[in-house]
């Protein structure tokens, strides 16, 4: 789907299915802002609800900025029908936990 694009660098898209949130969620909408990376959103403000490890590097949770892991579409993701904040039965094997 492409992007609409609203000016100052800012687009948005619907997500796709296997598509994430920055909290593990599946995301609803897709965000470019400048020339960072795209990121998936939820629609929740709660960061997970801080619940379980990250589940992008599997450690804790991270508050104010992204998980250097976070894909927006991570393999595992399109396939999985994991619960937040419990790790899929295809959890990256890269890791290592």
């Amino acid at each position: 789907m492409e992007m609409a694009y609203h000016g100052g660098g800012f687009s948005e898209r619907v997500a796709t299915r296997g598509e994430l949130c920055l909290c593990g969620r599946p995301a609803l909408v897709v965000f470019a802002i400048g020339d960072a990376a795209p990121f998936g959103w939820c629609l929740f403000n709660d960061g997970g609800a801080q619940f379980g490890p990250c589940p992008f590097c599997g450690g804790p949770r991270h508050t104010c900025e992204r998980c250097p892991d976070y894909e927006l579409a991570p393999d595992w993701a399109a396939y999985s029908t994991h619960r937040p904040g419990t790790r899929p039965d295809n959890w990256p094997e890269r890791l290592g936990r």
